[in-house]
C-alpha cells in the first residue's frame, strides 16, 4: 500500500491535476466509456455517437486527456479508411477509480448526515 506521504509532491500534484480533469462531465463520460469497454477497441466514431458530442468537442477533450496520460490515441487504417482508436491508460483507470471512490465517500457522508430514519 502506498500512503500519500510516500508519494513525491510533484507526483501528488500530477495526480490531483489528472483527477480534476474528471470533474468535467464530458471527460468523465469519455473515461467511463473507455473503462467499461477496456477489452474492446473503441473508435472515435463510436464514442462520439454514444456520448452525442461533436467531433471538435470530443477531439479537444481527448487531446487534453491524452496530454495528461489518461487515454491513448492511435491511428490506423481499416479497409483503406482512417480510424482513430482510443484506450484508457493505467493512469487513466487509476484516476477514474480514485474519482469514483471520492464520490462514493461524499455520497456516504451525505447519507449519514441526511438520513430520514
Amino acid at each position: 500500500m502506498v500512503l500519500p506521504y510516500m508519494i513525491s509532491k510533484d507526483r501528488r500534484n500530477a495526480m490531483d491535476e489528472q483527477q480534476s480533469l474528471l470533474h468535467d462531465k464530458n471527460r468523465l463520460s469519455i473515461i467511463a466509456f473507455l473503462a467499461s469497454h477496456a477489452q474492446e477497441e473503441c473508435t472515435f466514431t463510436a464514442i462520439q455517437k454514444k456520448l452525442g458530442l461533436t467531433a471538435g468537442n470530443l477531439s479537444s477533450h481527448l487531446t487534453l486527456l491524452e496530454k495528461h496520460n489518461l487515454v491513448c490515441i492511435s491511428k490506423s487504417f481499416k479497409q483503406k479508411k482512417p480510424q482513430t482508436l482510443l484506450t484508457i491508460t493505467v493512469e487513466g483507470r487509476a484516476s477514474f477509480e480514485s474519482f469514483i471512490s471520492m464520490m462514493e465517500n461524499l455520497i456516504d457522508e451525505y447519507r449519514k448526515n441526511h438520513s430520514t430514519i
